[in-house]
Order: C-alpha cells, then sequence, then structure tokens
C-alpha cells in the first residue's frame, strides 16, 4: 500500500474479454489491440452521484499504440487510468510544465510520472479513510466522492438508465473522437492529448470517460 495507506486491494487474473465491460463493485483492466481510436488509455466510470459512489470502472489499455511504447508509457498510462478507478482526479492538466511526480499529472515526458505519490495517496485517505479505518464519506464534500467498496451487488438500474448506458457505450465506441459533438455528452477536458467527457444516465447515474489520446503521426 501507499502512505498514508487508504486502500486494501486484492486482484484477480480473467479470462481474456475484449470487450472489458464494467462489472459491479470493481476495477477491472484490460489491455488488447483496440486498433486506431486515436486513444492509447480509456477509462470508463458509472458514478452514482447522489450517492457519492463509484458502482464500477473499466480501463483499457490499447496495444495497437502501447506495443511500441517504451516502459515509462505504459506504466504511466496503465497508473493514469486505474487512478480514476480509485477516484483520482486530474493534478494538472498542462502537459508542457514541469512535472510533479505522479501519474495523475498530465505529461509528455511519462518516463518521470510513473507511479502515484504520496499526495495521491493522501488523496484516497480523505475520501476512504486510513486502513483499517471504514470512513464512508469523503472529507471535502466538494470532491465527487467516489467509494466503490460501497457499491451493492442489489443496487437496482432501471431498463431505461441500463437502455441509456447502453446506448452510451455504443456511441463511444464508435465515436470516441468526437463524443462532445454527440446530444447528452458533455466534454470537462478537451486538448490534443487528453480528453475527459459525461453523460447523464438518469437516476443521478453518469457515465465520465477519461481518455489519453494519441496525436496523429
Amino acid at each position: 500500500g501507499g502512505n498514508p495507506d487508504a486502500l486494501t486491494i486484492s486482484t484477480s487474473r480473467r479470462s481474456y474479454e475484449y470487450e472489458c465491460e464494467g462489472e459491479r463493485g470493481i476495477i477491472k483492466v484490460c489491455n488488447g489491440n483496440y486498433g486506431d481510436t486515436k486513444w492509447r488509455g480509456i477509462n470508463v466510470v458509472l458514478l452514482d452521484r447522489r450517492r457519492n459512489l463509484i458502482l464500477e470502472s473499466s480501463a483499457k489499455l490499447n496495444e495497437y499504440y502501447l506495443n511500441r511504447a517504451t516502459d515509462g508509457q505504459k506504466q504511466y498510462t496503465m497508473c493514469h487510468e486505474i487512478g480514476h478507478g480509485f477516484g483520482l482526479p486530474h493534478w494538472d492538466e498542462d502537459f508542457y510544465n514541469a512535472d510533479l511526480g505522479n501519474c495523475m499529472d498530465y505529461t509528455n515526458r511519462p518516463e518521470r510520472n510513473k507511479r502515484p505519490d504520496e499526495s495521491n495517496f493522501r488523496f484516497l485517505a480523505g475520501l476512504y479513510g486510513e486502513v483499517p479505518g471504514t470512513a464512508v464519506e469523503a472529507q471535502d464534500g466538494g470532491n465527487r466522492a467516489l467509494l466503490l467498496r460501497r457499491a451493492a451487488p442489489k443496487d437496482v438500474v432501471t431498463d431505461k438508465v441500463r437502455a441509456r448506458y447502453l446506448e452510451a457505450k455504443k456511441e463511444l465506441e464508435s465515436n470516441p473522437e468526437n463524443l462532445h459533438e454527440l446530444a447528452r455528452w458533455r466534454r470537462l477536458v478537451g486538448n490534443e492529448y487528453a480528453e475527459t467527457h459525461e453523460v447523464e444516465l438518469g437516476d443521478d447515474l453518469v457515465m465520465v470517460v477519461h481518455m489519453l489520446r494519441v496525436l496523429e503521426e
């Protein structure tokens, strides 16, 4: 764990799953050749805003680009997208300024930002409490508190919301470069290197999509 230690994590390997569909109460991480999508890493988070919960998170690492990337780029991309799954926001959204030394800082020099740092762990401790703490509320009510471990399998998503969720997934897969041009999608961050979008699904559920982009060659 980190310092301070806010998360107790168990991991398991699964059979290969190209689609990397989210599952309630876990963070799923998949790598594969997803083609010329213009993103090398992407994370899709399903949020319950009313209860301050992450219901599910799925991160995909695109080997179409990463199989010829440096080890630093691979590690940065994986750390960054998994960080979003636990609730970490971007530390800085300028790719050209000095690096902060953690993987939630945008950078064009990934070797310098390959891992989380103490500031990331402190943020997580503010969300979850320190192990063996059982905090269930974020200390800062302004944060989009993300308490994955509280997501219960019994949570019911209505048919209407599930249909909108599946529709949004199809929109993401077919049009990842121009989501903000589609009805209901909103772009929160957008530049040549990265984008963040969200779409309201109803019943206080929101899909948030973070992607690290690849420049046109």
